[in-house]
């Protein structure tokens, strides 16, 4: 729940983003769940994220694919949510558990130099599309 909130207001905050359905997988226990919520509703501008606490993946998984998304989604998750991004023709960046894309060892999105990494690896994704 803490690094999708973090993540989150960081692209909407600071980059101007705006965000999908924001699915926490954590099982975060029901009494923190409207406090959870609240917080992705105190984005800039009066934008809002809407939160669904979801453990199932292949529930996920079929709410995306539900979804009318206008251009290329962008989806950020762990390993499993690759296929379901290549199904919607979505971005896909390898931020949590687990990681199957690459070998981790001295990096984070944290922090002033996380943000630059997590923009440096989004803009990345997004490139590979047009070359």
């Amino acid at each position: 729940a803490q690094y999708a909130l973090g993540i989150t207001k960081f692209l909407v905050n600071d980059l101007g983003l705006f965000p999908a359905k924001q699915f926490v997988t954590d099982d975060t226990p029901r009494e923190f769940r409207d406090k959870v919520c609240s917080y992705f509703k105190e984005l800039n501008f009066g934008i809002e994220a809407e939160v669904s606490f979801e453990t199932d993946g292949y529930k996920i998984h079929n709410e995306i694919k539900a979804h009318d998304y206008h251009g290329y989604p962008l989806i950020l998750g762990g390993h499993w949510e690759k296929e379901i991004a290549k199904q919607t023709d979505a971005h896909f960046l390898n931020v949590s558990w687990p990681v199957n894309e690459r070998l981790v060892m001295n990096s984070y999105y944290a922090g002033y130099d996380g943000g630059l990494k997590l923009i440096e690896d989004i803009y990345s994704v997004a490139r590979t599309r047009f070359n």
